[in-house]
């Protein structure tokens, strides 16, 4: 049985990730492999490597928290500390979901989102 997820992602700076997932979003650092870097949550993880090579993507980094007003929470605290953002958040009636995306540091699209009218224990 699969115990847990962890995505992987190129980057040029540990340092500048460990600020941010860590310092900002508040995730665990969960081990320090030297060239990479894995953060975890309740439900998985995500890791960074700087000897990955960087290649243009479409993937999207996406953290589910549990409701509008913690997308709303998200939004206002990146907004004050200059991270980049796309747009406000809006609802996707499409995808029955709340939502903002913004950047990581490195460039890496992250997306903050509810999922609305259940639980969002995915």
């Amino acid at each position: 049985m699969i115990q847990s997820i962890i995505g992987f992602y190129p980057c040029n700076s540990l340092q500048r990730i460990h600020d941010f997932y860590h310092d900002i979003l508040g995730l665990e650092l969960y081990k320090d492999q030297g060239k990479c870097r894995i953060y975890k949550s309740k439900s998985g993880g995500i890791g960074f490597c700087n000897h990955l090579p960087r290649q243009p993507s479409g993937n999207i980094i996406c953290f589910v928290v549990d409701s509008e007003k913690q997308v709303d929470d998200w939004f206002e605290k990146l907004n004050y500390l200059g991270v980049e953002i796309l747009a406000k958040p809006v609802r996707k009636e499409e995808f029955s979901i709340y939502q903002f995306f913004a950047f990581d540091p490195e460039g890496n699209k992250i997306e903050f989102q509810c999922f609305l009218n259940e639980r969002s224990d995915v």
